[in-house]
């Protein structure tokens, strides 16, 4: 009974070191890597402030923070031209990579430790296909109902609304058909989700052919290739609550997390319930992927990479891994933005090419080298 105590005393650590010197030092070493979260907010803060100032018509520090400033305090003054610039063009822009990137790497972290798999990502279950379903499903038959038509009132609806609802549908189906007893196995999950993607795949696939040649397919294809630009404020705000909440969610359950990788019935005994710790997860992951690809399109590999490249800086503990990569994503997202806007300025790249130009080449270096923890 005493071992039993001592075991359930112990429970948030991952390793359950044996001596106490060495939980001593186990402890320590966590809090220096928790530490170590605070310069990473600030570097993400400092690209973000610097993204401010990269465009077509480059504007200096100054300027962006009395943009900054006038903002609250319109009495101060400032050219209208670069209040435009800051405050409509550029920052709704930075602040969705934040949360877009944030959501993706997050989200990856907890999909590759519940399916403990190093190839898991957010869309793994359906969350992308689901998404571009419904975005492709405005663009080439909703935006085409005549203005008369009793169904117009769909052409209303902003179409990250009809991404994230078939999005969310298509998580709930996948969890739905994986159950078996009442419990959902990470691999009955992981395959129905493919499954499941390769059936919206080719239902996409059919639109798009049906789209063919107007001015509708090219629209469908840029959102495809995924992007941050044109997104106004009340894009922003939209996505925002859905993607803070499905991160924070998955912050508090970083504990039980870290003892479910040590199996169910350990979990069980340690007073963890391995089917409710799953459905919250899947659910708080998927609700903030599906709202951030619901407004971005399909940005690929930040949940995949990211998620590696913490893990082998921070170690596998959650409480610093998902914090970690949420930060890490967030600034990674930024970046690859600012690189597509700048890059063959003043023509833009779709941001989903930039993160798939540098992740995809990153993680074959990781399996040629059979390094993937």
């Amino acid at each position: 009974m005493s071992g039993r105590r001592k075991a359930i005393g112990r429970k948030d650590e991952e390793s359950f070191p044996e001596k106490p010197g060495a939980h001593r030092v186990y402890l320590r070493r966590l809090r220096q890597r928790q530490w170590a979260l605070l310069p990473l907010a600030i570097l993400v803060v400092w690209i973000a402030g610097y993204a401010l100032t990269l465009g077509p018509e480059r504007l200096s520090g100054a300027v962006i923070w009395k943009a900054l400033l006038d903002h609250f305090r319109p009495d101060r003054g400032l050219d209208s031209t670069a209040q435009t610039i800051v405050w409509e063009l550029r920052a709704p822009r930075i602040v969705l990579g934040i949360l877009v990137g944030g959501a993706l790497a997050g989200s990856g972290a907890v999909y590759q430790a519940l399916f403990r798999n190093p190839m898991a990502d957010p869309y793994i279950i359906g969350v992308s296909s689901g998404a571009a379903l419904g975005a492709v499903l405005h663009i080439t038959l909703v935006e085409s109902l005549a203005p008369q038509s009793p169904f117009s009132w769909l052409i209303r609806l902003p179409r990250p609304l009809y991404a994230f609802v078939l999005a969310s549908a298509v998580v709930a189906i996948v969890y739905r058909l994986s159950l078996r007893h009442g419990r959902a196995h990470a691999t009955t999950l992981l395959l129905t989700g493919l499954a499941m993607s390769s059936l919206l795949s080719a239902v996409l696939s059919l639109l798009l052919a049906f789209a063919a040649g107007g001015a509708r397919l090219s629209e469908a294809i840029f959102w495809l290739m995924g992007g941050l630009q044109d997104r106004p404020w009340h894009d922003v705000i939209g996505v925002a609550p859905a993607i803070l909440f499905g991160l924070t969610v998955s912050l508090l359950c970083a504990r039980p997390l870290n003892l479910m990788l040590l199996g169910e019935e350990t979990a069980q005994q340690l007073g963890v319930s391995p089917e409710v710790i799953r459905r919250g997860l899947i659910g708080a992951a998927s609700l903030a992927a599906a709202a951030a690809v619901s407004v971005s399109g399909i940005i690929g590999f930040v949940g995949l990479i990211i998620p590696h490249i913490v893990r082998r800086i921070w170690g596998p503990d959650h409480r610093v891994l998902l914090p970690a990569s949420i930060l890490c994503g967030a600034g990674f997202l930024v970046l690859a933005d600012s690189l597509a806007r700048t890059l063959l300025s003043p023509q833009e790249i779709p941001v989903g090419i930039i993160t798939a130009m540098t992740g995809a080449p990153f993680f074959l270096a990781i399996l040629s080298r059979r390094r993937i923890a």
